[in-house]
């Protein structure tokens, strides 16, 4: 069995400079669980939705640690 019968469809991509933000709506619209990254055609690596995940936690926790900051006598 060749690799291409284990792919459905089309193989979603995404660029380098591409936002974090337009990456996870196309995971949700293409419902997958990876984006092939791309750079002039060529394939440089792959963004799965644990590393999207993984990344959003990142940024939620360093939101909570401006707001503890910011907020004297606010914790999470």
């Amino acid at each position: 069995m060749s690799v291409g019968k284990l792919v459905p469809g089309n193989v979603v991509t995404a660029r380098p400079d591409n936002d974090l933000e337009s990456v996870a709506e196309r995971f949700a619209e293409e419902h997958v669980g990876a984006v092939v990254v791309t750079e002039d055609g060529e394939p440089t690596g792959i963004v799965t939705l644990d590393d999207l995940v993984a990344t959003i936690g990142e940024q939620l926790e360093n939101v909570s640690e401006t707001i503890e900051v910011q907020s004297p006598g606010y914790s999470l």
